[in-house]
């Protein structure tokens, strides 16, 4: 299953997110601007928790590969930094 997600499809996956938050959040943001609400914060926030949450998850699997798979048999497809730069790449108002 590791095999089936290398960083090409991680990047691809990251951007198939990044629209769909954008899609959301933007609807989300027209409404709340006319409460006063600065509408790329939210949004912003909402990919941040996204990108936070990622790289955790990503942590935690590379932690849990290393215990159980010491010899180096296994491991990721990507590394978190690959991750991180998908992330950066889809920023939004940046």
């Amino acid at each position: 299953m590791l095999k089936d997600y290398g960083s090409k499809d991680i990047k691809k996956y990251i951007d198939a997110l990044a629209k769909r938050v954008e899609k959301h959040f933007t609807e989300s943001t027209e409404k709340d601007d006319i409460a006063g609400i600065a509408s790329g914060k939210i949004l912003n926030a909402v990919w941040k928790a996204c990108e936070d949450e990622f790289t955790k998850l990503t942590e935690s699997w590379m932690t849990r590969i290393s215990q159980f798979y010491s010899d180096g048999s296994v491991s990721l497809e990507y590394t978190a930094s690959e991750a991180e730069g998908a992330f950066r790449r889809q920023r939004f108002g940046t």
